[in-house]
């Protein structure tokens, strides 16, 4: 299973409350009554608190993103779905969207803007862990969105959450709303900032993602802070496989702004390449992170030099780098050396120390002993 990428989704793990609709069906999403659609947030800016809107960087010349809520934070461990477009589904159930309603404001001025809803699958552990995110499963054709309306949408989406065959991992499901003309304002409420612990937020993909494809990349991915798209949808529920609600997994403190921690120690070999996930716990940077695998704890990433110039260091195994970004978990490709995989060959798996740091001081910010296989 692909797992390159995964902006922070802790919250696919539902325990929040869902309001009944009829016939069997359950609604989720924002509150269109209470909310009103003030953000200024486009495929190509989003709003930072204390800061403004600001551009976004890697999407600067997006045709198109897909946007989707996670929910707010609340004080505690655990993520709240409130507004949220996750959809209220436990483990091993299969149902059908039908219903969709989308609230927009003034649109910048902008008289009709092309958009379509999509369904994106994501693996999570149940019980709690990382997140990967996101395949495209499902679209609807496109739809006209016009300024100060609620337009209401007649769908038939399929979704699924199926367990893998050891009942660990399950597939998740995310109602997205692509946006296809990029300057035009999401229909989304600015949300007043709360502090890291109360927070409203989300993500955005781009470009946005249809049905059959993948979109894990880091560089391609951009948190929606503060920002709730004004979007509520009705799910019917046709099956169930019994699956019972996960336990939420207690929130990671915030790290040094911008340094990255690794999430996950299980390594399979591909060809010489190797990937580990790694969180980057900040709302505002970025966490520029090079990965080292070796055969020993290290506070630095650069092996010390004897007098005569010969290193003392410690045996690299295989070296990566990259870019995770904020409030997001994204995958480090590691290309290994001969001598790693010499050692596969003949032994199929060892173990050694994932030492992993920012690239710019090659200070060490967080150690895993990990295990490579092949």
């Amino acid at each position: 299973m692909n797992r390159r990428i995964a902006t922070l989704l802790g919250l696919l793990l539902l325990s929040a409350s869902i309001v009944a609709a009829p016939a069997a069906a359950v609604t989720f999403g924002a509150d269109l009554n209470a909310l009103t659609a003030t953000s200024q947030a486009t495929c190509r800016q989003v709003y930072m608190p204390g800061f403004g809107y600001l551009p976004n960087t890697y999407g600067s010349n997006t045709p198109s993103c897909s946007a989707y809520n996670i929910g707010p934070t609340p004080t505690g461990n655990s993520l709240s779905t409130a507004g949220s477009t996750v959809l209220p589904m436990t483990p091993a159930q299969t149902g059908t969207i039908t219903q969709v309603r989308i609230k927009t404001g003034a649109m910048n001025g902008v008289q009709s803007a092309a958009a379509r809803l999509d369904v994106l699958a994501t693996a999570s552990h149940v019980g709690g862990g990382d997140v990967a995110c996101c395949i495209g499963t499902a679209t609807t054709q496109n739809i006209t969105l016009r300024p100060n309306t609620t337009v209401t949408v007649a769908t038939n989406l399929p979704v699924a959450t199926p367990l893998s065959p050891d009942a660990t991992m399950y597939t998740g499901q995310i109602l997205a709303l692509t946006m296809l003309d990029p300057t035009v304002p999401l229909p989304a409420a600015v949300i007043p900032f709360n502090g890291y612990n109360g927070s409203f937020y989300g993500n955005m993909v781009f470009p946005g993602v249809s049905a059959g494809q993948e979109r894990f990349n880091p560089n391609e991915q951009v948190s929606l802070v503060n920002t709730e798209l004004l979007m509520s949808a009705d799910v019917t529920i046709t099956s169930s496989g019994g699956g019972a609600n996960p336990t939420p997994a207690p929130t990671p403190a915030p790290t040094t702004p911008g340094a990255a921690t690794l999430t996950r120690g299980a390594v399979k070999v591909k060809g010489n390449r190797a990937g580990l996930m790694g969180s980057c716990l900040n709302t505002y940077s970025q966490c520029p992170v090079v990965v080292r695998l070796q055969d020993r704890k290290m506070t630095t990433l650069a092996p010390a030099k004897a007098a005569s110039g010969k290193s003392k260091g410690p045996t690299t195994f295989g070296t990566g780098s990259g870019t995770i970004a904020t409030n997001a978990t994204g995958l480090i490709t590691i290309k290994l050396t001969a001598a790693a995989m010499n050692r596969l060959k003949a032994h199929r798996s060892f173990g050694v120390w994932a030492n992993v740091g920012m690239t710019a001081t090659g200070k060490a910010t967080s150690n895993l002993r990990v295990t490579l296989t092949r």
